[in-house]
């Protein structure tokens, strides 16, 4: 008996749904993708390094205790949170200057986030981004 198998899509077979500039549509396409065939692989190398603006619904505000090549986020806050309108979430890492305020940051409160996605956290299935301004 031979089984089907699934090959690996040629490149730009796929529509990468990361040339939006809406985050949830980028992220909810990851989600979405078929692990094999390495959609989820491309549409996450696609994601990396791109900027968005959104609004962020906060869930919990930490100290993030990443390994950051950039100093300033070494003793920086992560925000975890979800991405206004969806339950997709997202986690983002603040510089150490914006301590004072984003520690003030209650669950449920919203706001203004621009940010460049710096990693995917497979495990948890949500971009990690970098706050910029």
């Amino acid at each position: 008996i031979e089984l089907p198998t699934e090959e690996a899509p040629e490149p730009g077979e796929i529509e990468l749904a990361v040339d939006s500039t809406d985050l949830p549509d980028a992220v909810r396409a990851i989600v979405d993708a078929k692990i094999f065939g390495g959609e989820k692989d491309l549409l996450i190398r696609d994601l990396m390094g791109k900027s968005f603006e959104f609004t962020l619904e906060v869930k919990r505000v930490d100290r993030s205790f990443g390994v950051f090549s950039d100093s300033q986020y070494r003793n920086g806050q992560m925000v975890t949170g979800t991405l206004l309108g969806s339950e997709l979430e997202v986690a983002v890492f603040f510089p150490d200057e914006r301590n004072d305020e984003v520690k003030g940051w209650a669950p449920g409160s919203m706001h203004a986030v621009r940010g460049e996605v710096s990693d995917w956290d497979r495990l948890r299935k949500r971009p990690q981004l970098l706050a910029r301004g």
